[in-house]
């Protein structure tokens, strides 16, 4: 069953989160309760409380309506084990090594994809892609983020594409001679098309 979960400030957890008039108040509430479905988050800012994780097998979309903005109070904001989608948010004030973990399973392939999503003031690389099933973004923008490592904003070690995307003013925090700003690749291959990168 392929469900739909509404989110929005003023919600209640213990909603039947069906309706819009009816949605629950926080993220991770939705991400618990949600399979294999689609998350509609309305407009405004939702501060996480603890890192979002996906399970294992599910399908999952995540779209936001309106100006939908991801406060990662000093937090990684995702792990993902799922075939996951987000679409039409931003996420600043995340933290740590990495913000977005999409996770390798050997048993288990995972895809992400991200549409018209924005990543901004985080201390941390942004998306580590390790999805068997591979990484996709396309029409998103990456700025003004300090890296904590030498990933870069995105860190690939599995198949991606990255298209129509910006890169800017990202920093890496390390000292290193590997350094990375912008995309960083381990041992594979990756597609970037009609991509900026500024710094």
């Amino acid at each position: 069953i392929f469900d739909i979960i509404y989110v929005k400030t003023d919600g209640i957890n213990s909603n039947n989160r069906r309706s819009q008039e009816t949605a629950v108040q926080t993220i991770d509430k939705a991400v618990e309760l949600t399979e294999n479905g689609k998350i509609i988050v309305l407009d405004g800012t939702y501060t996480i409380s603890n890192t979002l994780s996906t399970k294992i097998a599910s399908n999952i979309i995540i779209e936001g309506q309106g100006e939908v903005i991801i406060d990662g109070n000093s937090k990684q904001i995702i792990e993902n084990r799922a075939n996951l989608t987000l679409v039409n948010l931003k996420f600043t004030h995340g933290s740590g090594y990495r913000l977005i973990l999409n996770y390798h399973d050997a048993s288990n392939i995972v895809t992400m994809s991200l549409n018209n999503v924005e990543f901004y003031d985080n201390d941390a690389s942004i998306i580590v892609n390790q999805g068997s099933g591979g990484l996709c973004i396309n029409n998103s923008k990456f700025y003004d983020n300090r890296l904590g490592s030498t990933l870069g904003a995105v860190g690939i070690d599995k198949k991606a594409t990255i298209e129509n995307t910006i890169f800017r003013n990202n920093t890496c925090e390390m000292t290193s001679s590997i350094s990375i700003g912008g995309i960083g690749t381990y041992k594979t291959l990756v597609d970037i098309i009609n991509c900026t990168f500024e710094n």
